[in-house]
């Protein structure tokens, strides 16, 4: 087993001391490069076990091994510069969803050469098939926060009219070395690319074009690198250096890659068993094996920032009679069998008829049991007052209506009634005129009857 040591705090406090000269009154953050690499040349080997000289030797291997290779003799074009790979391998498969590591860079791969296509989104009030307005707009934007590295720009409608098939996409991921997308429609963009991008690793990086240093945050994410966790296996390919760069410049990659991977590839430093040099036409070359056991490490997972939970989701089988299928969120399908509870009821009521002659009657439930606890249940109880207040109520109104002229207050035996209102009532119905007879509206609703005949025969 590799032991990794502890990096010293005596070197770390020199590279802070380092970063910060005077020159007169102010402070320049510009290091001494020469003092600076051997630090963190030593920092690299303390932290990680790697000797910097044997990352120089494997470059500069795999380099002749791809030039001596006989297939390059027979093309019929020269490569102007071919890619320098580190192969990761993992003690561990991460689990989780699959992501997009973007691995910052000392050195850009990218030269003054090469072709930029930037994505842009539409502006509001311009219609969409207007594409040279969109474009002149954010020329002008460019042109004024002096960004020049950028050949092409392409709206988001122009992209999805003009670049539909197989064919057009193949053909756009060739025309230019890297793509750029503003950050609101980014999403939309990399799901129309497609796997063609993913396989050249030209996906689009997402940019902020509100940005106050824009020249500066450009730079930025041209100079990542493109790291894509399948989670298909224990293998993933990361570019560095191509062969324009020098050496040195390669190894300041290497160590700026080895930083980033340590805080955010699954598992950390410790779940990296091998890491391996290689070119398109060259083998690996072993810069770093581990020897750990896997058991050691804890449950690997990829960090997501999305806070939802998947769970597993059971429901009914209908192509299968009594069962149940039960999917998790791994994709994993379990089918589950169930009892039909018709069944084990018969089954259980035949069993029960059987054993009733052998049992005793002192162990047996009666339904007079039964009901002697609905009975003395609390919401019965409840039910029961509810229906005794109720009639109480009616039984009430009933008396009052039934009273004679001449009651008196002993009539109402437990109950204190007042008086007063009653008599009142009774006061101003005496007071009102007596109503018509019933006899007296029958014939004159009659008379009308005959009138309505009259005047229809009329």
């Amino acid at each position: 087993m590799v032991k990794v040591k502890k990096p010293s705090t005596h070197a770390s406090n020199q590279i802070k001391k380092l970063t910060k000269v005077k020159s007169g009154n102010k402070v320049s953050k510009k290091p001494r490069d020469e003092k600076l690499k051997k630090l963190q040349k030593f920092l690299l080997e303390e932290k990680f076990n790697i000797n910097v000289q044997d990352v120089e030797n494997a470059v500069s291997g795999a380099i002749k091994l791809h030039l001596n290779n006989p297939k390059i003799k027979n093309q019929l074009f020269d490569e102007d510069k071919f890619a320098i790979n580190l192969k990761l391998n993992c003690h561990r498969i991460p689990r989780g969803y699959p992501k997009i590591l973007r691995v910052p860079l000392k050195h850009s791969l990218l030269s003054p050469e090469d072709d930029v296509c930037l994505i842009v989104s539409e502006i509001k009030g311009v219609g969409n098939k207007e594409h040279e307005k969109h474009v002149d707009h954010y020329e002008k934007l460019l042109a004024d926060k002096n960004v020049t590295n950028i050949k092409k720009i392409m709206t988001v409608h122009e992209l999805n009219t003009e670049h539909e098939t197989f064919e057009q996409k193949n053909r756009l991921a060739d025309l230019y070395d890297a793509f750029l997308v503003c950050g609101k429609v980014s999403g939309k963009v990399v799901h129309k690319c497609g796997k063609i991008f993913y396989k050249k690793r030209k996906v689009p990086t997402s940019i902020n074009l509100k940005a106050t240093k824009l020249k500066e945050h450009i730079d930025k994410n041209l100079s990542k690198s493109f790291l894509h966790l399948h989670l298909k296996g224990d293998t993933y390919n990361l570019q560095f250096g191509h062969s324009k760069m020098s050496v040195a410049e390669i190894v300041d990659n290497f160590i700026s890659s080895m930083e980033y991977l340590q805080r955010e590839f699954p598992g950390g430093f410790e779940n990296i068993k091998g890491l391996h040099v290689c070119t398109p036409r060259s083998t690996s070359i072993p810069v770093y094996v581990s020897a750990k056991n896997p058991k050691d490490l804890q449950d690997v997972r990829v960090k997501t920032t999305n806070k939802y939970v998947p769970k597993a989701v059971q429901d009914e089988l209908t192509t299968l009679p009594n069962a149940q299928v039960l999917v998790k969120p791994s994709g994993q399908i379990i089918v589950v069998k169930v009892k039909d509870d018709e069944e084990d009821d018969d089954k259980e009521e035949n069993i029960d008829i059987e054993e009733d002659d052998d049992e005793e009657g002192d162990n047996k439930i009666t339904l007079k049991d039964i009901l002697d606890d609905i009975k003395n249940s609390k919401h019965v109880q409840k039910d029961n007052e509810q229906d005794d207040s109720r009639k109480k109520l009616k039984s009430r109104k009933k008396a009052k209506k039934s009273l004679p002229s001449d009651w008196k207050e002993e009539i109402l035996d437990s109950e204190e009634v007042s008086v007063e209102p009653l008599i009142k009532k009774k006061k101003q119905k005496s007071a009102e005129p007596e109503n018509l007879d019933k006899k007296n509206l029958k014939v004159k609703v009659h008379s009308k009857s005959k009138n309505k005949v009259k005047r229809k025969k009329a």
